[in-house]
């Protein structure tokens, strides 16, 4: 079934590659930790996947296919902090990392989340950087949620509107997005800033990470005006 897997999977990326292409994108996100069984060495629940030997030729294959029908940057999505190791093979062949951050921020004030974030960057990403010489885009989900620095709610939660069952703080969402912003803004290395999670249909109120009508979209229109 690992053959008809990638067969399907590599015509799903074709599919998006063309679209890309016909829109008038300037990148293309491929990866995530929705595909780590499928990579070189994969598991799933603790145990090998039973993913072929040949995996990462197959994965070179998709990525061949795709920069043949969209000549755009190509990122690979690496969730954080899980996944640094587990795709830099077929990362160092494409034009940067997304990197998928939701990791616990130890800290009660802004300064406090700020330096713990810092120290992150420093002794985790940056020698990831530095190695894989290609850009690393921050792309952060947090939830406006009490304890949401602890990132101890579930991940599949964060961005389905009306399933977060958590106490609102949007003040709490606000100050993470205030403090990585300041610590990113220290450190050229890092190649840019998204927020993901971000709900376009209406402004929500909840717990969920999207931003929209919250107060951490203010901290983005401040940073980014």
């Amino acid at each position: 079934w690992w053959n008809t897997w990638f067969d399907r999977y590599a015509a799903f990326i074709a599919y998006h590659a063309d679209l890309a292409t016909r829109s008038g994108a300037q990148a293309l996100i491929l990866g995530g930790d929705w595909v780590t069984p499928a990579l070189p060495g994969g598991q799933i629940n603790g145990s090998s996947s039973g993913v072929p030997a040949d995996a990462e030729a197959r994965w070179q294959a998709v990525i061949t296919d795709v920069r043949s029908r969209f000549t755009g940057s190509v990122y690979w999505a690496l969730p954080y902090p899980g996944g640094l190791q587990s795709a830099q093979n077929i990362a160092k062949n494409l034009d940067g990392v997304y990197l998928l951050w939701y990791a616990p921020l130890n800290g009660s004030s802004v300064d406090q989340i700020k330096t713990a974030a810092g120290q992150l960057l420093d002794t985790e990403l940056q020698p990831f950087q530095a190695e894989l010489q290609k850009p690393v885009i921050l792309a952060i989900a947090y939830p406006s949620a009490d304890n949401a620095a602890s990132a101890s709610l579930p991940v599949s939660a964060l961005f389905q509107p009306g399933s977060m069952q958590a106490p609102v703080n949007l003040q709490a969402q606000s100050d993470l997005y205030q403090a990585l912003l300041m610590a990113v803004n220290e450190r050229n290395w890092v190649g840019g800033f998204v927020s993901r999670g971000y709900y376009p249909p209406v402004g929500l109120q909840d717990a969920t990470a999207s931003i929209h009508g919250k107060p951490a979209a203010d901290v983005l229109w401040y940073w980014f005006p």
